[in-house]
């Protein structure tokens, strides 16, 4: 109309915002940054809208390990594992309770799996397909073997001598109490599923059996 017109512009500067990150995976696995997935060593950077409407620029610098090669021998009647930090038995599938050790002893034939871990942090699997395992045989190594193991509450207590044992809860309650005066013990209790333990009474020998 003529007359001054006064325009007052109030002005705020956002600032782009970088930021860094490290990761380390072992081969096979991967990362996503944005709409991408990496698998191979390298810097990778990806642009987003940070909170304040300005560019948010992340670079990521991957680091990928190598799985571990893992190999089982039979070694005087033992399953020995590659050497690793931390180790786990299988049999057909099923997890060999409490068995972690490097080295386990068969008591019986199937496919064996030991699922182990490198020093790299890295976890490796090989398989043994046991068809000649001597039940005999480990029982003339072993003053106690319980088989098989998992179960479902079926299963045999082979011992060198009389023994006398029970079998326990994971409360502690002691659910059956018996002597064995017999090489092979069977047993067929009605037990639910979950985890027992058998108490050998003056060995100071205690295993752990899963029924299933």
């Amino acid at each position: 109309g003529g007359c001054d017109s006064t325009v007052t512009l109030t002005l705020t500067m956002s600032t782009p915002t970088n930021s860094n990150i490290s990761e380390t995976i072992c081969s096979g696995d991967s990362v996503q940054l944005g709409s991408q997935y990496y698998v191979s060593n390298g810097t990778y950077s990806e642009s987003f809208i940070g909170s304040n409407g300005c560019d948010s620029v992340v670079t990521l610098s991957l680091i990928v390990q190598a799985q571990p090669l893992i190999t089982i021998d039979m070694i005087n009647g033992d399953l020995v594992s590659s050497i690793g930090s931390a180790y786990q038995w299988y049999l057909n599938g099923n997890v060999i309770i409490g068995e972690i050790n490097q080295d386990y002893t068969p008591i019986q034939n199937g496919v064996y799996l030991v699922e182990t871990t490198s020093f790299n942090g890295c976890t490796g699997q090989q398989i043994y397909n046991l068809q000649n395992v001597s039940i005999n045989e480990a029982i003339n190594s072993e003053i106690v073997l319980i088989y098989p193991n998992p179960n479902a509450g079926v299963f045999t207590i082979s011992s060198k001598e009389t023994i006398e044992f029970t079998i326990s809860n994971t409360l502690g309650e002691i659910i059956y109490q018996s002597t064995s005066k017999s090489k092979n013990h069977q047993l067929n209790l009605d037990l639910s599923k979950g985890i027992y333990y058998v108490n050998i009474i003056g060995l100071n020998k205690s295993f752990e059996i899963l029924v299933e």
